[in-house]
């Protein structure tokens, strides 16, 4: 299943958050799912792709993490969710891991 609550579509890969639209993760080794959420990414860009050459601005709240995915560049711990959202526990991980690759 796309997540662990066993849902499936659009929500299933994308979380909304107060920055804007963010894809989940997928785990690598799933190669069905991974085909998937390309498969759904690609339609989303041809149809973006098509409305913005049609003159059409789509209110599509992307976060600005997820553009800099789309990008190709590597994020950082600025790009992790508010501690308001986690709890504290998305950079107290990204602490964790800070220190043991150091």
């Amino acid at each position: 299943s796309p997540t662990a609550g066993g849902g499936s579509g659009p929500r299933a890969y994308a979380e909304p958050g107060p920055d804007g639209l963010m894809l989940r993760p997928v785990h690598p080794a799933a190669a069905e799912e991974l085909a998937r959420l390309c498969d759904r990414c690609r339609f989303l860009g041809r149809v973006l792709g098509k409305a913005l050459r049609d003159g059409f601005l789509v209110p599509l709240p992307l976060s600005v993490s997820l553009c800099r995915v789309l990008r190709g560049d590597r994020l950082g711990p600025g790009d992790l969710p508010a501690d308001a959202c986690t709890g504290g526990l998305a950079r107290g991980v990204a602490r964790l891991l800070a220190a043991v690759e150091s």
